[in-house]
């Protein structure tokens, strides 16, 4: 039966998009109706603050895609899903018979998948033509990125770096030098997704290796040696050109290490932005009430999470919404301290924390909370420790 909840907890995070039938839904409320019929379902004080924070910004969505006759359905659907979402798997998953380090094991197979699938876009670019349809992915197609199991390339590479988070502590923990495989999968898929995932995934092996060259054995040290040499090889071969190339204050050096028509491959992949363009997507409703409480409207000339939900839902909004994960992230703490003996557990807390703390600077570019995929895997980690910490005080009091 372990395998029927894994396949369907896989679909209510992957779940194909096709048009706006999103099948992570109906994957997700299979598995409440098969916990429903299973056993009775038990509640704690965290899942009910989890789900009334969502059951607010989903009334509140309403509210104002009604108060403003909204015709884009985008806002109120947006939170909905979320709401159904949290609700059946935060349900499912406290009620369940997993263990953390089952959906540690799990999530990191999931996010290896969407790798993979990166990895054979790359390989095969007639695949990424198949799936875009099933994924909701719109842009223009490239040799050099790919989409995997998302509608764009940034979300794909933000997942390889959540992966990439997951499998480092998994593998500073538990010291398997196999985890290191899982590692390298993380780093070469996100490399072929965007220039924002490519330096954030230098900046954190960067601090692996300089771990382990502290911490590490001697093999480790030697193995962190030549990572640094093969990272700054691959910085000056790869990334290097590809910021030159697109980022405008630095093309002017571009001549010095790419040809000009290596200059045009990669800017007909990456765009040729710069912090200006950001700069210029961050602005307000036009009046102070609609800045407080929102307009129920999806600016589409602005990518930039925060600004999106101040549009959307206000800055009333906007402060639930990061009630929601800082709650998340505090009870996260109080549970580190008290699993000290597990080592898969505590990977499981302690990586969770900083994705939450990443989907924070990742909301500065485009907007990722209660994003479908993002939202799901953090749901997961919390209510799976919020469900270890209930039977380890229970075990307590019974002792």
């Amino acid at each position: 039966m372990k395998i029927l909840y894994s396949i369907l907890l896989f679909f209510a995070v992957f779940g194909p998009k096709i048009g706006l039938y999103d099948t992570t839904i109906p994957a997700a409320v299979i598995l409440l109706i098969l916990t429903l019929a299973k056993t009775n379902i038990v509640l704690s004080g965290n899942i009910i603050v989890l789900n009334g924070l969502s059951v607010f910004l989903f009334v509140y969505s309403g509210f104002i895609c009604l108060l403003y006759m909204v015709p884009d359905s985008f806002v109120f659907f947006r939170s909905l899903r979320c709401l159904i979402s949290t609700a059946c798997i935060s349900l499912f998953v406290f009620n369940s018979d997993y263990r953390g380090k089952e959906i540690l094991n799990l999530l990191v197979f999931f996010l290896m998948v969407n790798s993979f699938v990166i990895l054979l876009q790359i390989l095969s670019p007639s695949l990424q033509q198949l799936m875009a349809p099933m994924t909701g992915f719109d842009k223009d197609f490239s040799s050099i990125r790919a989409f995997g199991l998302t509608p764009g390339y940034d979300s794909a590479g933000y997942l390889c770096i959540m992966g990439l988070v997951f499998a480092i502590y998994l593998f500073v923990l538990t010291k398997k030098t196999s985890i290191i495989i899982i590692i390298y999968t993380f780093v070469l898929s996100g490399l072929f997704t965007g220039r924002s995932i490519m330096m954030l995934i230098a900046i954190i092996v960067s601090l692996l290796n300089l771990y382990l060259l502290l911490k590490g054995s001697f093999w480790l040290k030697v193995f962190a040696s030549i990572n640094f040499a093969g990272g700054l090889y691959l910085f000056i071969k790869f990334i290097l050109p590809i910021l030159i190339t697109t980022i405008p204050f630095l093309s002017g050096y571009g001549s010095i290490l790419i040809s000009s028509e290596e200059t045009n491959d990669l800017r007909s992949s990456f765009s040729t932005g710069s912090g200006d363009d950001l700069a210029q997507m961050y602005f307000l409703p036009d009046s102070f009430i609609e800045t407080i409480f929102g307009r129920g409207v999806n600016p589409h000339d602005s990518d930039a999470g925060y600004i999106k939900i101040i549009h959307m839902i206000g800055i009333i909004g906007l402060v639930v919404t990061v009630l929601l994960y800082i709650y998340m992230y505090q009870r996260l703490g109080i549970y580190r301290k008290r699993f000290k003996e597990d080592d898969k557990l505590r990977a499981l807390l302690l990586s969770t924390r900083v994705v939450i703390i990443l989907i924070f600077f990742f909301n500065i570019k485009t907007l990722y909370f209660t994003a479908r995929n993002f939202h799901e895997i953090i749901v997961i980690s919390f209510v799976v420790a919020s469900k270890e910490f209930n039977d380890k005080k229970r075990l307590n009091y019974m002792a």
